[in-house]
């Protein structure tokens, strides 16, 4: 048979007046586990700070981060967007008649590994020849990256990537800076 308990530990809140509840319910079964979680007890403090892993944030602090955080979400799509309309020029560069000989060329410069069938599978779920090249997977992220900058001026599109590049360098930059900014501390 199994147990369940419960414990709590109260700490003084950042104001004074109140205090944090910490609830730690811990089972001893067979591979035990133990769930914290943690609760204001103060409605001044809760308009101020918030919870974080067992960690006060002023939340005011927070929100140059967030902007930050956007701003730098937004560098990420324009990037993305420039490698697809530098994917799909290249692509119409190419004036492939066959699947065939799309799926060679695709293998041929690195951008497609699997086989012909799960090329032929893509292209009937109406993925063009550009969006099979710049496919989203995350692990190939800086590959596609790196074909794009190798292939950019042959398009026309040099100058714009660098472009999206240093803006998306710049947001990352101002993101560290914000993110050190952040007030927390410990209960």
């Amino acid at each position: 048979m199994s147990r369940t308990e419960i414990d709590s530990i109260s700490y003084k809140c950042p104001c004074g007046t109140g205090t944090v509840e910490q609830t730690i319910i811990s089972t001893d079964y067979v591979f035990p586990s133990a769930e914290v979680s943690y609760k204001f007890q103060c409605t001044e403090c809760t308009k101020v700070w918030r919870l974080s892993n067992g960690r006060l944030v002023l939340k005011e602090s927070e929100k140059p981060y967030i902007e930050a955080s956007k701003a730098c979400r937004e560098a990420y799509k324009a990037v993305r967007q420039c490698i697809r309309q530098i994917a799909k020029r290249y692509c119409d560069q190419q004036s492939s008649l066959t699947k065939k000989s799309e799926f060679e060329h695709l293998v041929t410069i690195g951008r497609f590994s699997k086989g012909y069938a799960t090329y032929l599978k893509c292209r009937r779920e109406g993925k063009t020849m550009s969006e099979v090249l710049v496919h989203e997977d995350p692990s190939s992220r800086g590959e596609v990256l790196q074909w794009a900058k190798s292939v950019s001026a042959s398009v026309g599109f040099s100058g714009q990537l660098e472009e999206v590049l240093d803006r998306l360098s710049m947001r990352e930059e101002a993101l560290g800076q914000a993110e050190k900014q952040i007030v927390s501390k410990s209960l």
